[in-house]
This record gives C-alpha cells, structure tokens and sequence, in this order.
C-alpha cells in the first residue's frame, strides 16, 4: 500500500491501546442492543452481539459470570 505525503499510518497496537483507552475514559456504562448471534463455547464463555440501527458491538461474558446469560434469547433487548 502507498501513503500519501502527510499519512501518519499507526500499528495495530497503537490503535488498540487508543481504543482501550478511549472507552476505559468513558467509565462505567449501560449500552442497550438486541441480543444476536449468542453462542456459548465448551469452556462456558457467552459470545454474543448487541445490534442498534446499522452497528454492532461483538460482546463476551465469561464463564465465571454466565449466570447473567439465564433466560437471555436472540432478539431481546
């Protein structure tokens, strides 16, 4: 790929730490989707998306916390 004079092209680390760090500032948060795609692997782990119009945040709730996944269904919110 070429860059442009002025690109300043970042590492996936980088872009990962400023990620991190953008969302760890917001502090805690309550975020409301619908529940898709929920999966439970062997090791007890509940991979799930939470859905709004147009996006989607790809979440896990990990297996010492499963209890919270009870009675949880695709298409609730």
């Amino acid at each position: 790929m070429e860059y442009k004079q002025g690109d300043n092209p970042i590492t996936v680390n980088e872009l990962c730490n400023m990620t991190s760090k953008a969302v760890e500032a917001l502090g805690t948060i309550c975020v409301i989707g619908e529940i898709s795609e929920q999966n439970r692997s062997s090791n007890g782990h509940n991979y799930f998306q939470l859905k709004g119009d147009g996006c989607r945040v790809y979440a896990t709730v990990w297996a010492n916390n499963a209890w919270i996944m009870k009675g949880i269904t695709d298409g609730m919110e």
